[in-house]
């Protein structure tokens, strides 16, 4: 069986590492609604469109929040071959240590940060190289973003001041 990473969601390519490296087993991927060879996709400006489009996102809210004002909250999610991680704009975020260490409080055995850490890192190659949170030779290749607006340096600054740690590289 050959497997094509470019048409795997993160979840997918971070369970797969798990499954083959840890259990010795085999993943089926079943993804629904098209391929995702469009370049609404393929062209990370064009979000705005797979947002507002059907054919590529489920259209799903939450549950009335109390604390919005009992208002149902806008959730897009991939409809389509890669999942959300189609509709991104091409980010890659881990989430909050904090969430996965809570996850294990709460009865998920195995998912504390420290425990899915080294399969992040198994899973990625960070254009910045390998260190102890970044990986070099996964499937998923991970760079910075290119761009220099003044307005990412403040809102860096901002977390700064209010002692939010800073990763410099």
């Amino acid at each position: 069986m050959t497997t094509s990473f470019v048409e795997q969601d993160l979840q997918a390519v971070f369970l797969q590492t798990v499954c083959r490296q840890t259990l010795k087993n085999k993943v089926l991927l079943l993804e629904a609604g098209p391929k995702d060879w469009t370049w609404k996709i393929h062209m990370p400006a064009a979000l705005i469109y797979n947002l507002c489009d059907n054919k590529y996102n489920w259209y799903y809210e939450t549950e009335e929040q109390e604390f919005m004002d009992n208002r149902r909250i806008y959730q897009p999610r991939g409809r389509v071959w890669g999942g959300s991680s189609s509709l991104n704009a091409m980010v890659y975020i881990r989430g909050h240590a904090y969430d996965y260490d809570r996850w294990e409080k709460e009865g998920a055995e195995g998912w504390s940060y420290a425990d899915c850490l080294p399969y992040f890192r198994k899973s990625q190659t960070h254009e910045l190289g390998p260190d102890d949170y970044r990986g070099g030779d996964g499937h998923l290749n991970v760079s910075r973003g290119k761009s220099d607006n003044p307005l990412y340096q403040a809102f860096i600054d901002a977390g700064l001041k209010l002692a939010i740690p800073s990763q410099k590289t």
